[in-house]
């Protein structure tokens, strides 16, 4: 919070999606933390994140039902 007082009443709900072409875990965790550092400033609850390794290209999701899966019960998940 860069003010005593929060701007916002109500905290919105923020959630990181990432995607990369290898197959390293450990190259998200420099994007987690400016997600996580950018949604304290917008005043947003980091609420979950998914990350997707092995798209290389656009279409290449749609290879990966689990992906869209769980992009999809996230979106549910922030609506709530």
């Amino acid at each position: 919070m860069l003010l005593k007082e929060p701007i916002r009443k109500n905290r919105a709900k923020a959630a990181l999606i990432c995607t990369e072409a290898s197959n390293r875990e450990d190259f998200f965790q420099n994007a987690k933390q400016i997600a996580r550092n950018f949604f304290e400033v917008i005043e947003a609850e980091y609420t979950d994140e998914l990350f997707c390794t092995g798209l290389e290209k656009a279409k290449d999701v749609l290879n990966h039902p689990e992906f869209l899966k769980k992009a999809y019960i996230l979106g549910e998940n922030l609506l709530k």
